[in-house]
Formats: structure tokens, sequence, C-alpha cells
């Protein structure tokens, strides 16, 4: 078996409105490490910080922190990304930054920048405790998953899958859009791709899963409490079933907050995608006609 990504570690963000990401965080329970270069959201004691906020102009995913199990597999990743014409470049200031071994930052076939590393270091941990009392899914499985709209999904999808060794979950029809699910591990995805009618690469949104049903409801109640605005309501997922809301950041994404993301066992998973009994409802857009319930699935 090939050497592949074990998972997204980290996600950095470039912002010019740290104080509505903040506003943001506090709501969900994130705990915040405000440092000199940047201001970490953390979500357990295995990352210094899940997502990253650097000060900038644009409102923009500036990385994708994607992680290699072993230096042995590092190389053999950053050699395929080096055949697949992605321009990975060492950056020893990056992997200070991040506390790990090796860093080298690479580009999809979309532009889209990413960052290989391995060796997260956490000999000195420091406990993570979420003011809002909230238990996030990440660890082995990273931060949760990332979806973004390709140019050319064939393309891209042979980049993920043969240069970074993602496999395929599923292709699913998702409202007449064609989505493709890739994972890492076991969760069902940990990047979701779809071909947009208009062509233009972009990226739709990130995911973070919370452990508990009762932790999403408590966020989703702090949200319309604080009149934070929600732009898809709760809904359920009809492919990895998902239960979870999206909330709006500063940059042009959403930010989903869900909960109960199927697991896939490679030995039963042939099988098991036929025999799913979720079902998608809700992801209403507050305000909209009851026709839209269900109608346009938010992947």
């Amino acid at each position: 078996m090939q050497p592949a990504v074990t998972q997204i570690g980290y996600l950095e963000i470039e912002t010019a409105d740290r104080p509505s990401w903040l506003r943001l965080a506090r709501l969900i329970g994130f705990e915040i490490d405000a440092r000199e270069q940047a201001t970490g959201l953390r979500m357990d004691a295995d990352r210094w910080a899940r997502i990253i906020l650097r000060e900038g102009e644009a409102e923009r995913l500036s990385a994708v922190g994607w992680e290699a199990a072993s230096p042995d597999d590092f190389q053999a990743i950053l050699q395929r990304l080096e055949q697949a014409g992605a321009r990975p470049r060492m950056r020893p200031d990056l992997a200070h930054f991040h506390n790990v071994q090796q860093l080298a930052e690479f580009e999809d076939p979309d532009g889209n920048r990413g960052e290989l590393y391995w060796s997260a270091c956490t000999t000195i941990r420091k406990p993570f405790r979420s003011p809002e009392y909230v238990t996030f899914i990440a660890s082995d499985n990273g931060m949760g998953h990332v979806t973004l709209a390709a140019a050319d999904i064939a393309r891209s999808m042979a980049f993920y899958q043969t240069t970074l060794g993602l496999k395929l979950t599923e292709i699913a029809d998702v409202g007449q859009l064609p989505v493709v699910f890739l994972r890492a591990g076991d969760r069902h995805h940990t990047l979701a791709m779809a071909q947009v009618p208009s062509g233009r690469p972009g990226i739709d949104h990130i995911m973070i899963e919370v452990a508990t049903l009762d932790d999403l409801g408590s966020i989703r109640d702090r949200l319309i409490a604080d009149a934070y605005t929600i732009e898809r309501d709760l809904g359920r997922h009809p492919t990895d079933g998902v239960i979870s809301l999206y909330a709006a950041t500063p940059a042009p994404f959403n930010l989903e907050i869900g909960w109960g993301s199927i697991t896939v066992d490679e030995r039963t998973w042939a099988k098991d995608r036929y025999e799913r009994r979720t079902w998608s409802w809700g992801h209403r857009r507050p305000g909209a006609p009851e026709t839209e319930l269900g109608a346009i699935e938010a992947y």
C-alpha cells in the first residue's frame, strides 16, 4: 500500500477581521490561544491549534495542513508531489511555527495551497479545556473536512487520490450535483469536491465535528442568543449521516458544525453504503419558503 496522508491536521485562515472570527470561536466553544504571529483555535490536546488565524488583507483559506505518518511517508509523498507538478518547497520556518519536524508547501491543480508535514510535537501537552465544555472529534481523524469546488473534477480527483493517497468513499448525486467524497482516515470524508456549473474553483465550506448532539444543540442556542448568522439551520445529510448547521464566517465560505459522521469499515463498506438508513432533511436557509426544505442539499 502506498504511503498516504493520514488527516487534515490544521487549517490556516487569512483574515482582516479577527474580532468576528473570535466572536464565532467563543460561541462554538473553541479554546483560544493567542500568539504573536497568529491566533490558534484549539479543539483538542493533540495539536496547539486546529484552525489558525493569521492577519492579512484577504478573507480566505490560505493553507490546508496534511499530515504524513512518518519521515519515509513524508519523503514518498513529497516525491509524488514533485512528479505531479505541485511545486513542493521545503519551509523550515513554517515547520518551526507549527512545531513539526518537516514541512513542505505545495499547490493543488486549482492553486489551493497545501502544507505537507510529519510529526506534530506532543511531548509537552497543554490540556484542552473548552470554555463552553464542548468535546470535539479530532485526534486520529483530524480537524474535520474541507469542501471544494473544482475546475476539473477528474483532474482534482486524480491529484488527491494518486498524489496524497486519499481513498474514494463514494460519488453521490447531491441535488443533481455529483459530489466526490474522499477520506484519509475512517471518517466518511476528509475532502469533498464538486464541479459547479460556473467552473470556477473555490471553497464551499469547512467542517468541524462535535462529540454529542447536545454539544451541537448548545452551540446552536448560543448562536441564536447572540443573533449570529446561521446560513443553513439544522439538517441531516444522506451521505455521511451528519446532523449539522452552517454558520457564516467573515470569509466567503461557511463553517459547518456537525455531529454523527459515519465511519467507514474497509471490510464491509462496499455493502454498508447501500444500507444506510439516513435521510436528507433540513439545512433550510432561515426565512426560506417551505418548498426549499431538503431541496438544495448543502454538502
